[in-house]
């Protein structure tokens, strides 16, 4: 997982960089705010699933999360098509991540 958090952080510095520099302050801002809104996401989700136990409300959260990654990789992409491919993988796992915390869900539901 550690190399993970370590490609978001290379590609989203470099994207936030390019946004300023050919985009502008705004445009560097928005992808900015993009990102804390998905870290904060991605930290969240931890605690809604686990200490709440509350599976349905963690998956629509992991969901959440899954379509702020995906918005991480167009924004990566808009800057440089290689980066967008680079930080693929982090919404490919937000996703796959979803659907597994709706399958635990589930099979909790099933269970009571």
């Amino acid at each position: 997982m550690t190399l993970l958090y370590a490609d978001i952080a290379v590609v989203a510095t470099l994207t936030i960089a390019d946004a300023w520099e050919r985009r502008g302050k705004k445009a560097a801002q928005a992808d900015i705010a993009a990102l804390a809104g998905n870290l904060l996401l991605n930290a969240g989700w931890s605690g809604v699933f686990f200490r709440s136990g509350r599976r349905g409300l963690a998956t629509a959260w992991a969901g959440v999360l899954a379509a702020s990654s995906a918005d991480l990789v167009r924004r990566a992409r808009r800057e440089s098509p290689t980066r967008g491919l680079a930080l693929a993988p982090y919404a490919a796992w937000t996703g796959f991540a979803t659907v597994l915390t709706g399958g635990i869900a589930r099979l909790n539901r099933e269970r009571k």
